[in-house]
């Protein structure tokens, strides 16, 4: 390949050099050859010092540079002394320094570690960090959760965001081993610079209350609305902060009653305008001001709760030897900067460094490179701050990135110093090479791009924005012409929203996508290059989809695996959802407990068995025998041989695996079950079921976890089966090679790809909720308010004041990021779900998607004809249609519904028993009061009998208060609806925080789970009368005496302590009881578990007109049973009447 002459000078040069290179230009080979160009002029490989991003990209870009050495080593057109030191250079090659910049610092920590307290032999674990961080900041919750900062802190947010978003974030991200911070003066320093922003607030009150006091003009009602309310409140700087606060919070409810006009008259304007310009101020910023001054003996008491925290967090990671990567980076330049002769050893062993991607690293790393590349490396001084870029050797340092690919802020990464850097480095002797040949992309792509982007990046002044340049093109290939294409979609939130019967706008889109791809693969219509020079029909490994994030994926998997199309997927939402996860984990958790009798039919119906539904449904109901019975047994049960033959198998399997769970790791058995057992054997007879050959390899990193039992990777299991979890794990190699690819923008840069579907572009960031630690200046700021005053906001004045700023830093990362995803593009290209039917955003709003970026450079607009304009000729337009929503079935579901039909109607099974397989607990209380029930026996020997004193069967049943929402509850069929709806106020009252707006986003909460279709008139009586019942249930001497007060839980899956119970709400069991010495299984749904350490408690709620006492002392004595076995732990029971706070209890067996 030819050299451009730009590469040619970055090979070349030996000055500083920060090289920027574009997506495509051929970095890695120049980075390569310049690597060769060093060696053959003198340089060993230990002199060499190479730095990626990523353990992939090092061990990628190792294997180039090896591979060019040795054809330097064999090229007999090089002079002799050429090819010797590159001979030379491939026999020392193991000792070559091509390596991440986190593997490098581990090895200056380690020759560090014990000045710092931490043995050498520490590991670099974030998981293991991480859960030591979890146990260090739960119990230190624990401890300190009444001082005045924790209490203030728990009142505005749940413990769960405290603990996770709070106490472990700040664990995480801020604590530094190598210098800890003193967290008070780092407390007073910006509660100093609050005070100022709110004095300067202040000024612009008392300068506008002025101006809009001294209107001339009586007639306008708003002018004098405000001035009437400054005169009522007035508010100075010579008033006490008290009184400040106090006037600031009646102005700021005060201005919520006036409207702002908008339309006045032109001689009014000056007032007006300033009248308005406070109104907003008063209005977002008052109760801002008076946060400010009121938290600030709470923020105190956390600045010093924050200095305990970070001391004991230090102190058990040395007695761990446990360090996250950014301990290990921040020691490694604390080292260099204050141990001279460290420094010397490497800096001087280091001649020449490259750094790669270096847009992608941060301020810390920027230092640690500046360290190892000073111009005396013995100097031996101890540096008090890091050397800047004057003080480098100006023939050392060879940076190479791109600053319009920075798209790892979320990582800390700073595309500033990216850029800083570049604009720098030519006054210091170095110099800026732009490589802006794109070699990856089609000329007519490339004329896209540039005719694009300059309107999307724009003039670029701040540091944090990317600037573009204009690519040059490499010559086409022939016989290629790209398809550049925009997808719209004609959003109709009616139609996602009330169940029309089509696909919504997602679901839609995929099966677009999935019909487009089909046909083009299957016609070949796309043309991509053979890699020759050629050309050749594009396959669906050419093909690959991008999506901002994984939060639709799933339907786009759906639509592929309907048409036969085979995908791999980097975003694996869909492992626990489908069937292999299931299948397997059935098998297991039978093997670990046999009397799971859900698992068992789930092993019975696996592809693993197989059973008919005959078969099953006799098993099933055979409940004296064991799961697998012996051959003898199976005979006697009339099983027909084939079914014999696959109950033998499956009883080898399961005994094997009963034998060997305590002996074999978890992965050992995986794999048993996976190619010994046949369950691979299973998907690949099937074409359509290919796509699930990849989720053996999640799960199979999932349970090669070190030191992680079978029992316990089961539970973790059994809490994400069935939901949308987003696997996050190590890239997987995939079995399927001729497949589309389904991956993240972040996760395909470095790729790229002949044909490029940029999907979802109308995809919007979820919205976060409030969070406990705000950012300012990429520094944290506590978020918390008063707790004695009537105002819940929560948001600090400084992070306030700074939100403009990262909301355009963040639409500066989405410009970046539409960047990355469209130069992965080689031949094809897609931006598919554009919305184009909604309002374009007001000048200076800040876009928020990829399509919105899209729309306004091109401008794209709606005409009435429903024609869409475009202003690049380039460009194809199409509409996304709406598709009808219908069911699709393989092509045996009709054969496989008649033969379970035959099944059921002529199922040779034993008869029921007398008592129904599975029963509730109303149905056995009713059976135990007529007396066809007299004695209950749970599996471990616990008796509840009519026959002594534990029940009165005479005890009736007693009428209740009524409400004044009853008769409308009878009339609405909303009696149980009802009920469920005052269980989810109370579960939502205990784990949320104990604040005034709780109440509100509760109710937000439950309008959208509960009224559906009622009307406002309908819903607000029975909203308000279920509050009161819960609310008078808080203030009850019941719920003080169990300790169950808002605000003072934990979701369920949150690491439990003593003091913090974990609270489960609707918690389903299935419980095996022998009823007067017949089995029974009874099935209920607990509406509240706490478990503690030691114990649990269940508590269910009763809004029914009747107290029925026999029926509670069955439910309770069940219920506690059911809990005691779920949990291991005594238990007590409680049973609560919120119409009348009545309580009925049994205490801990």
């Amino acid at each position: 390949m030819q050299l451009h002459p730009k590469q040619q000078s970055a090979i070349e040069t030996n000055t500083t050099a920060v090289v920027s290179a574009g997506a495509g230009s051929g970095k890695t080979m120049v980075l390569t050859r310049r690597y060769v160009r060093l060696i053959a002029e003198g340089y060993d490989v230990e002199e060499i010092l190479t730095l990626t991003f990523t353990r992939k990209a090092a061990a990628e870009m190792r294997e180039r540079i090896q591979h060019a050495l040795a054809a330097a080593a064999a090229d007999t057109r090089q002079p002799a002394a050429v090819r010797d030191r590159a001979v030379t250079a491939v026999a020392r090659f193991p000792q070559a320094r091509i390596t991440t910049l986190d593997s490098f610092c581990n090895t200056i920590v380690r020759e560090s570690a014990r000045s710092y307290g931490i043995t050498p032999e520490f590991t670099t674990d974030e998981q293991q960090v991480q859960q030591l961080l979890q146990q260090e900041c739960l119990g230190f919750l624990a401890e300190h959760r009444e001082s005045p900062g924790m209490q203030a802190w728990l009142q505005d947010f749940s413990v769960e965001r405290v603990l996770q978003d709070g106490l472990i974030h700040l664990a995480a991200e801020e604590f530094s081993i190598a210098e800890p911070r003193c967290w008070r003066t780092y407390i007073d320093r910006t509660i100093d610079e609050s005070l100022q922003q709110a004095e300067g607030l202040l000024q612009d009150i008392e300068r506008l209350g002025a101006v809009v006091s001294g209107c001339p003009f009586p007639d306008n009602k708003f002018v004098n609305a405000m001035a009437a309310m400054l005169r009522r409140y007035p508010i100075s700087l010579s008033q006490s902060p008290q009184e400040q606060c106090t006037a600031l919070e009646h102005l700021a409810r005060g201005v919520r009653g006036i409207r702002r006009p908008s339309r006045y008259r032109a001689e009014i304007a000056p007032w007006v305008d300033a009248a308005r310009e406070l109104h907003d101020l008063l209005k977002q910023q008052a109760l801002l001001i008076v946060n400010a001054v009121r938290t600030i003996p709470y923020l105190q008491d956390i600045g010093e709760l924050c200095n305990r925290l970070q001391e004991r967090v230090i102190e058990r990671k040395r007695a761990a030897g446990v360090l996250s990567f950014a301990d290990v980076a921040g020691l490694a330049l604390h080292a260099l900067l204050n141990q001279p002769e460290l420094r010397s050893y490497h800096a001087g062993r280091i001649r020449r460094i490259m750094i790669d991607e270096f847009q992608d690293n941060n301020q810390l790393q920027q230092d640690l490179l500046f360290v190892l590349a000073l111009k005396d490396p013995d100097d031996q001084r101890i540096f008090r701050r890091p050397p800047q870029l004057a003080d480098v050797a100006e023939d050392k340092l060879f940076f190479v990135g791109d600053e319009k690919q920075s798209i790892f802020r979320f990582r800390r990464a700073d595309v500033a110093i990216f850029r800083g850097l570049s604009e720098q480095v030519g006054s210091y002797g170095g110099q800026t090479i732009n490589l802006d040949v794109n070699y990856r992309s089609e000329p007519r792509l490339i004329a896209v791009f540039n005719q694009l982007f300059p309107l999307i990046f724009g003039d670029a002044r701040q540091e944090y924005e990317a600037r573009f340049e204009s690519l040059e093109p490499r010559d086409a290939i022939e016989g290629i012409t790209p398809c550049i294409e925009l997808w719209l979609n004609e959003y109709r939130e009616r139609d996602e929203q009330d169940g029309a019967g089509v696909l919504n706008s997602s679901e839609s889109e995929a099966a677009y996508l999935a019909d487009w791809l089909a046909e083009a693969v299957s016609t070949g219509s796309l043309l991509v290059s053979d890699g020759a020079g050629g050309v050749r029909p594009a396959a669906y490994r050419d093909c690959a989809i991008l999506f901002r994030s994984g939060g639709s994926v799933m339907d786009f998997e759906e639509a592929l695996r309907q048409r036969g199309i085979p995908y791999n997927s980097m975003i694996m939402r869909s492992l626990f959802l489908e069937a292999p996860a299931n299948d397997l984990y059935a098998v297991l958790q039978l093997a670990v407990y046999p009397e799971d009798r859900s698992a068992y039919a789930a092993v019975l119906r696996s592809p693993l068995v197989g059973l008919d539904d005959r078969a099953v449904l006799q098993l099933l109901l055979t409940t004296e025998l064991p799961p697998f019975p012996e051959q003898e047994q199976l005979q006697q049960l009339g099983l027909p041989q084939d079914q014999q033959q696959r109950l033998a198998h499956a009883r080898g399997m399961w005994q094997f695996l009963q034998e060997q769970y305590d002996r074999l790791s978890p992965a050992e058995l995986l794999d048993y079950l996976w190619y010994d057992c046949g369950y691979r054997w299973f998907l690949l007879r099937n074409p359509d079921n290919h796509a699930y050959l990849e989720h053996f390899e999640y799960l199979r990193e999932w349970f090669s976890r070190p030191g992680v039992r079978l029992p316990e990777l089961l539970q973790e299991l059994r809490e994400r089966l069935g939901s949308s979890t987003k696997y996050d794990g190590e890239e997987i190699v995939r079995e399927q090679q001729d497949a589309v690819r389904i991956l993240t923008v972040h996760s395909s840069k470095g790729l790229g790809f002949p044909v490029v579907v940029l999907a979802r572009a109308g995809q919007r960031p979820s919205a976060p909720g409030g969070v406990p630690l705000g950012r300012y200046r990429g520094e944290p700021v506590f978020m918390l308010s008063d707790p004695a005053s009537a105002s819940t906001e929560r948001a600090s004045l400084l992070v306030h004041n700074a939100a403009e700023e990262e909301d355009l830093q963040q639409e500066a990362e989405l410009k970046r990021l539409l960047y990355v995803a469209l130069t992965r593009v080689q031949q094809h290209l897609v931006v598919s779900g554009i919305d184009v039917t909604k309002l374009s955003p007001a000048e200076g709003t800040v876009e928020r998607t990829f399509g919105g970026l899209l729309r306004s450079a091109l401008g794209l607009e709606l005409d009435t004809d429903g024609q869409v304009s475009c202003g690049s000729e380039q460009l194809t337009v199409r509409w996304i249609p709406r598709v009808a929503r219908t069911v699709q079935r393989g092509t045996g579901w009709q054969r496989d519904m008649q033969h379970a039909a035959d099944c059921l109607a002529g199922a040779a099974v034993a008869p029921p028993p007398e008592y129904p397989g599975t029963a509730s607990v109303s149905e056995l209380a009713a059976r135990m009061r007529s007396g066809e029930i007299r004695q209950i026996r749970t599996p471990d020997g616990a008796v509840l009998s009519a026959d002594t004193a534990q029940i009165d069967l005479d005890a009736g049943a007693q009428q209740l208060p009524s409400l004044d929402v009853d008769a409308r509850l009878e009339q609405l069929g909303w009696e149980d609806r009802f009920g469920s709806l005052c269980h989810f106020i109370l579960e939502q009252r205990v784990v949320r925080p104990d604040r005034p707006d709780s109440l509100l986003e509760i109710e937000d909460a439950a309008a959208g789970r509960f009224q559906s279709r009622l009307s406002d008139e309908d819903w607000l009586p029975l909203w308000y009368a279920a509050r009161t019942l819960a609310e008078q249930w808080f203030a009850g001497a019941a719920a003080g005496e169990l300790g169950i007060q808002p605000g003072r839980a934990l979701p369920h899956g949150v690491y439990r302590c003593g003091v913090f119970p974990e609270l489960q709400a609707e918690r389903e069991f299935l419980l095996p009881l022998e009823v007067d010495g017949r089995c029974c299984r009874v099935r209920g749904i607990m509406d509240i578990t706490l478990e503690y350490q030691d114990r649990a408690l269940v508590l269910d709620y009763k809004t029914d007109r009747q107290w029925d006492p026999l029926q509670h002392q069955v439910q309770l004595w069940i219920y506690r049973a059911a809990l005691q076995g779920i949990t291991g732990k005594a238990a007590s029971a409680y049973v609560a009447s919120l119409r009348s706070g009545q309580l009925q209890y049994l205490q801990d067996a």
